[in-house]
């Protein structure tokens, strides 16, 4: 089972299941959106958009 807490930093994939990032919202998460675009990119190289 995933832990959501307060501060946490969430990438959701959008669009999506509003739960799959209303949840960790309300949970005190801080959610960014990962738009699905048109197109094949490896997912490494598409989560390195959100590197923090």
């Amino acid at each position: 089972m995933a832990v959501v807490e307060p501060g946490d930093h969430v990438i959701a994939e959008w669009p999506t299941y509003a739960s799959l990032y209303e949840i960790p919202r309300t949970l005190g998460a801080e959610v960014e959106y990962w738009e699905l675009r048109e197109g094949l990119r490896l997912l490494g190289e598409a989560l390195a958009e959100f590197d923090r």
